[in-house]
């Protein structure tokens, strides 16, 4: 009856990795309840068992970002809308719940089985955008989704792609590269700038640590080197770099530093000067999540569409402006909370998967977060609690830190 037990999880865990991942672009909210549902699961099964994977640093840290949100809720608290935030982060509870459920899956434990999903899910959304662009030319694809949320998504399976490569010596490795390129072409045909910019943050921090740890590996080395060219030639020669690279110019306008911004975007930048405002005039706490944009509508009656928007579109300015100091503590933890799974001086194949993976995911969702909200919003956070749960099973599953059930 256990084994049996262990093998119906083993089965969750496997609905939950093919769903999270090759659908979480093209149909993101299924995805997304399954994953929770499964998770929950996985997270019960876990407290029963009383396993070591409740005890891992990342999901403390997730734990407590929550608490640093909770605890500027009875100087901010004005109505239920107080508690989106934390209402809205709660899938990092199942985090634990997708490890165990993993790990009772050796399988998908494997270090290409995770990374290969994640290039069929990043693969299938840039076919599916180009199908429709074909279909419609349509200026921004969406595929069902938000522009912003499909190119964000398929950019952050695209490069966690990227981990597939740090497996065994074969040539065929190469064709993890192409989830990359999957995930940039659907980021040119949303027409959003922040999956951009993420992308570009994501290859500048994968792409060296790849060649540095297989730079005597030629083919490997002068694909990446090719592609790179490619890319840079694509970036000079469209106006895509430039509309990426505008965000820091919106940026520095906010914080009153000048600098020009090529495609500037007046709403943005609205709503990054509302939320340096918000934050200096309550700096520990700050205003409370229901507080913030009607704070922005107030300042900015010139401005009608924002009283279309529900956040700042951007992670850092929602969590300075309603949580202050603590808000940005919590934020802080959330983004180093993959990187509490890394490990140095090991050259095995499955802890250069875990180190990758984490820097990546830390990457990607620190920079596509400066111009959307990632977090909160479910298909983000989801696969962020779906991405993170992995690296922890991998990394456990390396460490042996208990005994798999047999």
């Amino acid at each position: 009856m256990e084994r049996q037990g262990y093998g119906i999880l083993a089965l969750l865990a496997s609905v939950l990795a093919v769903s999270g991942l090759v659908f979480a672009d093209i149909a993101p909210h299924v995805a997304d309840y399954i994953v929770l549902i499964a998770g929950a699961a996985g997270l019960v099964a876990a407290i029963v068992h009383r396993d070591a994977i409740l005890a891992v640093r990342p999901w403390w840290m997730l734990l407590l970002a929550l608490v640093c949100l909770g605890l500027t809720l009875p100087f901010v608290y004005r109505g239920s809308t107080d508690l989106v935030p934390i209402l809205a982060l709660a899938p990092f509870l199942v985090v634990p719940g997708v490890a165990f459920l993993l790990a009772q899956n050796q399988p998908l434990l494997r270090p290409f089985s995770l990374p290969l999903l994640c290039l069929f899910g990043a693969i299938a959304a840039a076919l599916l955008g180009l199908s429709e662009y074909l279909a419609t030319g349509i200026a921004r694809v969406e595929v069902g989704n938000n522009p912003i949320h499909y190119g964000g998504i398929a950019i952050v399976l695209g490069f966690m792609a990227l981990t597939g490569i740090c497996v065994g010596r074969s040539p065929w490795r190469v064709l993890f590269l192409l989830g990359p390129i999957a995930g940039m072409l659907a980021a040119i045909l949303s027409g959003s700038r922040g999956p951009l910019l993420g992308g570009v943050a994501m290859a500048v921090v994968g792409m060296p640590i790849l060649l540095f740890w297989y730079r005597r590996d030629l083919a490997l080395v002068l694909t990446v080197v090719v592609l790179a060219l490619g890319a840079l030639a694509f970036g000079l020669t469209s106006g895509s770099s430039m509309r990426a690279l505008s965000v820091f110019g919106e940026m520095t306008q906010a914080l009153g530093a000048g600098g020009p911004s090529p495609t500037p975007d007046v709403y943005r930048t609205a709503m990054y000067q509302s939320a340096l405002q918000q934050f200096l005039a309550s700096p520990i706490f700050g205003q409370g999540f229901g507080q913030i944009m009607e704070t922005v509508r107030v300042a900015h009656p010139d401005l009608p569409e924002l009283a279309t928007l529900e956040h700042m579109h951007s992670d850092i300015a929602d969590f300075a402006a309603l949580g202050g100091l603590l808000g940005l503590l919590a934020y802080g933890l959330i983004i180093a909370a993959p990187l509490a799974n890394l490990r140095f001086g090991k050259a095995r194949s499955t802890d250069r998967v875990v180190a990758l993976g984490s820097a990546l995911l830390a990457t990607g969702y620190l920079f596509l977060g400066l111009t959307n909200a990632m977090f909160g919003v479910l298909p983000q956070t989801v696969l962020f609690a779906l991405l993170l749960g992995y690296l922890i099973a991998l990394r456990r599953n390396t460490d042996s830190l208990s005994t798999p059930p047999r």
